[in-house]
């Protein structure tokens, strides 16, 4: 199956298409296994992923590579044991919440869902946000501090508000409503 998915993942990187990448910004780092985000995937569909050669909805991880494939979605999860705000100075004096302004000096860590797009998809940016905001909204647990969309400038808290708005979101500014 790893071949299959090297071959897949190569055909679908040369399209320059907009980036997709919800972001948790962590307390401390995260080991994402498997096991974890078979689960969380499991969860977001309601589906069992399947095993084996001819499997269409699969998690695949090997060493620090994480791929989840699930209803003709296609993500990459990444994690990293350092901050993903370096310049922490600048977005704190940007951001107007104080829980957002915690979560930016205190994180130490950060986990991603990223959104690999096919040459052939007819999904649109909104779309592959939601599917995201879906898979994303199962790994938030008690060591997020915060939820950031990179390309839309925003950083909200892990609020039990924001995490429901993930799972349900039809659009990335769903979840600036978190803020209000």
């Amino acid at each position: 199956m790893w071949k299959r998915i090297v071959s897949e993942i190569r055909s679908w990187f040369d399209r320059n298409d907009d980036f997709i990448s919800i972001v948790l910004l962590l307390r401390q780092p995260r080991k994402i296994g498997e096991t974890v985000l078979r689960e969380a995937a499991e969860r977001a569909w309601n589906v069992k992923l399947e095993t084996g050669e001819k499997a269409q909805n699969f998690v695949v991880v090997n060493a620090m590579v994480r791929f989840v494939k699930i209803h003709g979605h296609f993500f990459q999860v990444l994690t990293a044991a350092r901050p993903y705000i370096t310049d922490v100075e600048f977005a704190v004096a940007l951001a107007s919440d104080e829980l957002v302004k915690t979560a930016i000096i205190a994180h130490k860590a950060w986990l991603s869902v990223d959104y690999i797009t096919s040459r052939n998809s007819q999904l649109s940016e909104d779309a592959r946000y939601a599917a995201t905001g879906k898979l994303i909204a199962e790994l938030v647990d008690e060591t997020c501090l915060a939820i950031c969309v990179p390309d839309k400038d925003l950083i909200v808290p892990a609020t039990p508000t924001a995490t429901k708005i993930l799972r349900n979101m039809k659009t990335a500014g769903d979840l600036a409503d978190a803020l209000h």
